[in-house]
């Protein structure tokens, strides 16, 4: 069942996939929240050396948050202009022993 995305229940998987996929890996990042132009669930920036996780404002169920999230931390870990290549698909295997798949794209939304 999708809910509302609130800054609460980011704060809550960030926190949580932390500790229990990544082992503390991840930096700190804020967390936003807000409309989006290009259709993609979240977004990953780098401004200045602070990490900025922000989220198409809207409902989701709590597989696509976990998905999503897990998705922009590994961005967050191996560097945001690093893209979807090799560091990045090198989480794969770990998210995978946690039931989360890790894919390039995840589907937008209203698409």
């Amino acid at each position: 069942m999708s809910t509302p995305v609130t800054l609460r229940r980011l704060k809550y998987w960030f926190d949580r996939l932390n500790r229990e996929v990544f082992s503390g890996l991840c930096p700190e990042v804020t967390l936003e929240i807000g409309p989006k132009s290009n259709k993609q669930w979240a977004e990953t920036a780098d401004r200045g050396g602070k990490l900025t996780i922000r989220w198409a404002d809207g409902p989701a169920d709590q597989d696509l948050l976990k998905e999503v999230m897990a998705h922009e931390m590994v961005h967050c870990i191996v560097g945001v202009r690093a893209g979807h290549g090799g560091k990045f698909l090198a989480y794969r295997d770990l998210l995978k022993a946690h039931n989360i798949p890790l894919r390039r794209v995840i589907c937008s939304k209203d698409s």
